[in-house]
């Protein structure tokens, strides 16, 4: 009887897990398009240096013409742009976001924010990027642990023996650079 309450409770954790992880990913889909825009918007704001301006736009419109691919290939929740996907899909998602963020710390030295913070425009554009980023920082973190939690889970011998993750995909960690 022991062993059927265990089981139980092990099936319904995974099952809120799995539910866990394809809302955290429809989220931090939603969050990195957004840091996206933004970093569209504050190069088209005129504020930035001509070549840095050029570059930001190039890896914003490329991150942003990459979302339609997933964040990963496991097809986990089953979503619009979170099914089945390709590992190469998902791979030149991550990779492209990864380059967004790296364009994003060398445009945004300390020097250029202090001038973009002077003008109350550039400083409520840089505002809202910096939120976006953070709030992708936060999802994929919370995405993350969440991953970790089933992959433990389904490493406990009783999950193994008795099926417990059913046909549920191995969820995949989103590892991308978000600094």
């Amino acid at each position: 009887m022991a062993l059927v309450g265990l089981a139980w409770t092990y099936g319904a954790r995974l099952d809120r897990l799995h539910r866990r992880i394809a809302s955290a990913r429809l989220s931090l889909d939603r969050h990195l398009v957004k840091r996206s825009a933004e970093a569209v918007r504050l190069a088209a704001s005129g504020a930035l240096a001509e070549d840095a301006a050029a570059g930001l736009h190039e890896a914003a419109t490329d991150a942003l013409a990459a979302a339609e691919y997933p964040l990963a290939s496991d097809s986990l929740g089953g979503f619009a742009r979170q099914g089945r996907g390709s590992g190469a899909e998902s791979h030149v998602r991550l990779l492209r976001e990864s380059r967004l963020s790296q364009v994003l710390r060398t445009t945004l030295t300390p020097e250029v924010r202090q001038q973009l913070v002077e003008s109350p425009l550039t400083k409520t554009q840089l505002d809202l990027l910096d939120n976006a980023t953070y709030r992708a920082r936060v999802a994929r973190t919370l995405h993350n642990q969440d991953v970790a939690s089933v992959q433990r889970l389904r490493a406990k011998p009783i999950v193994r023996v008795l099926h417990l993750s059913g046909h549920a995909p191995m969820p995949e960690f989103v590892d991308l650079d978000d600094q």
